[in-house]
């Protein structure tokens, strides 16, 4: 796309020089004429559409150090979700959890206990950036959670609010 404004530039100072060059009217001693410049806008490219992908999801946010943010979607058996995270460069940890172990992070978390839950669908600390790709293991509402505390055993040390872009895509 680059060379494509090289090209049209090229193109327009040949058409400035040769313009000086058989205007009879224009003298090396003539004054100096001032040249407007040519506006280009640039057409935006459509986005790209990559089939059987869907985005269901795509949000950044700053979540507080200590705290931790959650989504919930419906999904269904055998779907498969590919979830990709970044961060500011300060890591977080991410848990995905159906209602039932959702309520028990819950719990875990506001009694700042890691050790009343221990199953979820995936379980990733200490990450900046992250793409995990599931298969859902049955239909129902899952859990997306984000948290930048020290809830997790093994997980990140919190120490700043976080900046977290997170990105839910559903295949087939």
């Amino acid at each position: 796309m680059f060379w494509k404004y090289i090209l049209f530039g090229l193109l327009v100072c040949s058409f400035l020089v040769i313009g000086c060059v058989t205007n009879p009217q224009s003298s090396l001693g003539s004054p100096a004429t001032s040249l407007t410049p040519v506006g280009i806008s640039e057409t935006p490219l459509p986005p790209t559409v990559i089939q059987g992908v869907e985005v269901i999801l795509q949000e950044t946010r700053t979540i507080p150090k200590n705290e931790q943010y959650r989504w919930r979607l419906s999904l269904s058996t055998g779907q498969r979700v590919v979830i990709d995270i970044v961060t500011d460069g300060t890591a977080v940890d991410f848990v995905m959890l159906n209602l039932t172990n959702y309520e028990e992070f819950e719990t875990a978390f506001v009694s700042k206990s890691g050790s009343l839950w221990d199953e979820y669908v995936i379980l990733k600390t200490n990450i900046t950036k992250e793409r995990v790709e599931v298969k859902v293991p049955r239909t129902g509402n899952y859990y997306f959670v984000i948290e930048n505390a020290d809830i997790i055993p093994g997980g990140m040390q919190a120490i700043r609010d976080v900046a977290v872009t997170i990105k839910i895509s559903t295949l087939d």
